[in-house]
């Protein structure tokens, strides 16, 4: 894959209101991605557990840098060449209205299972009646997530993504490649590709999805 557009900062907000979803496993996936291709990016954790930021402290040093923020740290969203918002669970929509403006793209993880659904179905209401959605020139994208092909309650996220109006940009595999990667400050972008292949093409596919927008654009 080759380099983003450099000519305009893309801004990513990954949100749900569930927690354990995956929000910070996509969050640090596209940093780490934006920063393998030369890019200055801001990884910015809403989440009081702060799982980004400890990730970041993990990471080892010979790898691209990433720089870690909180909030009530000012950032120069100009400085940046992509900035990756990770929030946490129980987030208001309200409080989104500020965060989504200027973004490129909403990212919206979900699990296959009867739980999650029904808990991102009720996220997504709460956008539509809050109104957060109507000003929102970027676009939002679903992130079928630890998903079991073969287990019984994937069921319930595909007849969830027949419904929504919002595409699902791509679909992650259950796999402990991500258990041991990031217990390390890695990615699966930083093991070896023959062992990753196939959650490489996934990822590639959402990838390419967060730069579509501006790369038709430019």
């Amino acid at each position: 894959m080759g380099l983003a557009d450099r000519q305009m900062t893309r801004k990513i907000v990954v949100a749900n209101s569930k927690g354990g979803c995956g929000k910070t496993t996509i969050a640090v996936h596209a940093a780490a991605w934006f920063a393998s291709q030369n890019h200055k990016v801001a990884l910015v954790d809403y989440d009081v557990q702060h799982s980004a930021l400890d990730w970041l402290k993990s990471r080892p040093a010979e790898l691209q840098q990433i720089d870690g923020y909180e909030p009530g740290r000012a950032i120069e969203e100009s400085g940046y060449d992509a900035l990756i918002y990770d929030l946490p669970a129980g987030f208001d929509s309200n409080e989104l209205i500020p965060l989504i403006h200027g973004a490129d793209c909403l990212i919206i993880p979900v699990l296959p299972s009867a739980i999650d659904v029904k808990a991102v179905v009720r996220f997504l209401l709460q956008l539509q009646k809050s109104g957060v959605l109507e000003n929102f020139d970027g676009r939002v994208g679903v992130v079928a997530n630890r998903v079991r092909m073969q287990a019984k309650f994937y069921k319930y996220l595909t007849a969830f993504m027949e419904r929504t109006p919002f595409p699902t940009v791509t679909t992650l595999r259950d796999t402990q490649s991500y258990v041991s990667a990031m217990a390390e400050g890695k990615t699966l972008f930083d093991l070896p590709q023959s062992r990753v292949k196939q959650d490489l093409d996934a990822w590639y596919a959402l990838m390419h999805w967060i730069c579509e927008k501006q790369a038709r654009a430019a």
